[in-house]
This record gives structure tokens, sequence and C-alpha cells, in this order.
């Protein structure tokens, strides 16, 4: 927990120095460490909102991918259970997965979309790149990530497609769930809702009263 905490901290750190937002969130902790206020080299925000999952410790630089020359390009991360992947990926915020080398100091991010989620036939893994570090030099490209993963949830038209992915795990759930939300329901006929109006209160009494027209 304390090895945790030290990553976390340093990351809000190096995300302050930037001059971005940064909020924890430890005691509603399902998935996201860090809600990040995106700003630009001006310190005016952008309107935009990152989510980012920590793990620190030597134990998550143990798998190393490299190149042909032998130069390690980035790390590997597992994740066993999907369901953690999908929080990340379908989430209303776009999530990044920072590494944290407390040893170094040295944060290493990566965006979290179905493109760098390979699974793994018992699980997923994702590549965190050793280039991609939380610094002035990558402001614009967390930005842009910030900015192109930003989703709002289609209503109009007659299919919802809010959900980008749904887990294996959950799709049995979500397939006797649906039709329950989305099946047509009776309406009653225009004419039957008329005749169901009760007339004004005032309207007897109109109706009672004689008058006369008056005569000039």
């Amino acid at each position: 927990m304390q090895t945790g905490s030290e990553g976390e901290a340093a990351v809000k750190h190096a995300f302050v120095k930037l001059g971005w937002g940064a909020a924890a969130a430890p005691e509603f902790d399902v998935g996201t460490d860090l809600f990040l206020l995106v700003r630009d080299q001006r310190l005016f925000d952008s309107g935009r909102m990152l989510g980012a999952q920590i793990k620190t410790g030597k134990a998550f630089f143990k798998e190393p991918k490299k190149d042909s020359t032998g130069q390690t390009v980035g790390w590997w991360f597992r994740d066993n259970d999907d369901e953690h992947t999908a929080y990340w990926i379908n989430h209303v915020l776009p999530h990044i997965l920072v590494l944290h080398d407390p040893e170094t100091g040295t944060s290493h991010w990566v965006g979290l979309t179905a493109d760098t989620v390979v699974s793994t036939g018992a699980g997923v893994k994702i590549l965190v790149p050793s280039g991609n570090t939380i610094d002035e030099d990558h402001r614009d490209a967390l930005m842009a990530f910030a900015a192109s993963h930003h989703r709002t949830s289609p209503w109009e038209g007659s299919a919802w497609t809010g959900a980008v992915s749904i887990s294996t795990s959950a799709m049995l759930r979500h397939a006797l769930l649906v039709p329950r939300l989305v099946v047509p329901r009776r309406r009653a006929e225009p004419q039957s809702l008329l005749s169901r109006r009760k007339p004004p209160p005032w309207s007897s009494k109109v109706a009672s009263t004689n008058w006369r027209p008056i005569r000039t």
C-alpha cells in the first residue's frame, strides 16, 4: 500500500508540474487513481478530463519489449481480469495507464483504447511505451489523447452505441437486461386520451347559466 501511495503521489506531482489539476480518489477507487484536469501551455483549462490508473514498483517492469537492436521500447502490463480493462475503455472519461518506477522516479503512460489492449485468451496485455513520460515534452500528446478519445453518449435515432465494448463475462447479463429496457410499450390512442380528460370544474356552471345576448 505504501509503494502504491508513493507512486500516486509522484504521478500527481508530475501532472501538477504541468499545471494540470489532479484529484486523488483513494476512498472510491474502482479503477481510477487520479482525475486530471487537462490544461495547455498557457494553463488554460481545455474542458477535458483524464482518468489515470497507476501501478508502482519493479514488478511492473519485469516484462520488457525490445526492438531488433535490443533496446527496450516498452513494458507489457498484464490484466488477468478483463473487467478492469473494460471499465477503463468504457468509462465516459478517457483513461491512461501509468507505470511508475520508484528507483528512477520516472512515470510512463499509455492511452487505454480498444486498439492498445491485446487479448491473450486468458486476459489482456497492454504495452506501455518507454518513450511516453509525464513531462512538458509530452503535454501535447496527453492533450491530444484526451481530445481525440473524449466521448459523449449519442441518444438520437433508435440505436444507442454508448457502450463501446462489453467484457466477455458481462455479455450474458447485458443480453438478458437490454431486451427488457427496449421492449416497446403499448400507448393509448389519442382519442382515448381525450376521453379521459376531465372537464374543468367551472364548465358545468357555465353550461347551466341562463344568459341572453345584449341588444344595442
